[in-house]
């Protein structure tokens, strides 16, 4: 809990001969229609289940771990050593699940059970990843390929590594090597690259960014190299332009590798609706598609306009917006969460409490030292020696202050710790389950 603040990357034969036995020989199955419930973690007895929205417990807790956990778990034991399993119970990662198959750990190896705790397929794993565009990364005697929902191989362990899918493709790796595969595993790009860059996708205006020698290029979806190497920094395609470094300077190229926009920028971002950020001296202003300033770099921040036509910034320490012309005007509030075309919750000063949008004034101070942001029309809130509760966007009190940690409400339900009891309480604050653990102290930081 932190107190409210603004909201702030082979031998070709045996490859092409692995490509082909395998993603063929394999068949996808996909579940039944309808949409599947969402099932919330609980431990018990260091074993780990599953309730649903009612406190029902849906899968009896008897796995080691899920995948949620375990990255949590890698992240302990880096920082902390060997942690408690009760410590993951209220880690951040750790949450809700919404899919026809969960990756769960039992007798030391991996697999995964449907919605009612049954185990799907035969085949178990040595690791899983998340799921991602209807595959799971799993890894098969050192070798990574992809289940689907049934828990099934739906491509052949054959990668040395292997990413999420995105947009339908993904990344793997082989002998060190780079290259992308689509969802029926076939090579969009064969692995010869570094390192390609993958973001909400990999392809940009069907350019992908990758590595050769030292110097960062582009392939297009035919797996061609289209720009070649030649930059020392490259980033992913906007609006037909992408930012790109040359002896500590960015500037803009075209999707042919034309330099349009001269590289005189300490960085630059992707362009976005026209607008793209850039730095000039530690400060940031905004450029469009010619190079023009349309934002002096003079600002501490700017952030996304997100669709919108104003943009949330910093200059000179303080607050406000920046709109697609460039410009600025000064918050007379910091606004966190809109109540209707009238009200908000927000900050003036030090102060948080309702504010009437027009104008910035303050009508009822909140009394909370505390306010984390809003969900599903809840805030925990917390006085000093009181704990946490819960409250309205009017203020008032929802939950009253008991807790000592809470996470914010997910479907309808929300992790909160009382001393050594964890568990989930509903929107009226009574519980909904809860588990005693000895000794439980709230985690470092939370």
């Amino acid at each position: 809990m932190r107190a409210l603040r603004w909201l702030p990357a082979v031998l070709a034969l045996a490859m092409a001969a692995r490509a082909a036995a395998g993603p063929a020989e394999i068949t996808r199955t996909l579940p039944a229609s309808g949409r599947p419930q969402v099932l919330f973690p609980i431990l018990h007895h260091d074993r780990w289940g599953f309730i649903d929205s009612t406190g029902r417990v849906a899968i009896p807790p008897r796995f080691e771990s899920t995948v949620a956990v375990e990255a949590e778990r890698a992240m302990a034991e880096a920082e902390t050593g060997k942690p408690r399993e009760s410590d993951f119970f209220m880690a951040p990662g750790v949450g809700p699940e919404s899919t026809w198959a969960i990756g769960v750990r039992l007798d030391g190896r991996w697999g995964f059970v449907d919605q009612r705790g049954t185990m799907l397929g035969s085949q178990r794993f040595d690791a899983i990843e998340p799921w991602s565009d209807g595959l799971a990364a799993v890894q098969v005697g050192g070798r990574w390929g992809f289940a689907d929902l049934s828990g099934r191989l739906a491509l052949a362990a054959l990668y040395d590594d292997a990413a999420g899918f995105t947009a339908g493709l993904c990344v793997v790796t082989v002998d060190g090597l780079r290259g992308i595969i689509d969802a029926d595993g076939q090579w969009i790009a064969r692995p010869r690259f570094r390192s390609i860059v993958a973001g909400d996708s990999i392809f940009h205006d069907n350019r992908a960014v990758v590595a050769m020698e030292g110097e960062k290029g582009y392939v297009n979806r035919a797996g061609k190299v289209a720009i070649p190497p030649m930059f020392d920094d490259a980033f992913p395609f906007g609006d037909g332009l992408a930012a790109v470094v040359r002896e500590g300077r960015a500037g803009y190229i075209d999707t042919a590798g034309r330099m349009v926009i001269a590289p005189r920028f300490e960085s630059g971002e992707r362009f976005e609706a026209g607008l793209a950020r850039v730095w000039v001296a530690g400060k940031v202003g905004l450029i469009d598609r010619s190079g023009a300033l349309v934002a002096r770099a003079e600002y501490d921040e700017i952030g996304s306009f997100a669709g919108g036509d104003r943009a949330p910034a910093i200059r000179r320490g303080r607050r406000g917006t920046i709109d697609r012309g460039g410009r600025w005007r000064e918050n007379d509030y910091d606004e966190f969460l809109v109540v209707n075309d009238s009200l908000a919750v927000g900050r003036i000063g030090t102060t948080t409490g309702l504010v009437r949008r027009a104008g910035g004034r303050m009508l009822r101070p909140y009394e909370w030292d505390e306010i984390d942001p809003y969900s599903e029309g809840l805030a925990a809130a917390r006085k000093v020696r009181e704990g946490y509760g819960f409250i309205d966007p009017l203020g008032s009190s929802v939950i009253p202050p008991r807790f000592d940690e809470v996470d914010r409400f997910r479907h309808g339900l929300c992790r909160v710790a009382a001393r050594d009891t964890l568990g989930y309480i509903g929107r009226d604050g009574a519980w909904i389950w809860r588990q005693r653990f000895k000794g439980y102290h709230k985690r470092a930081g939370g």
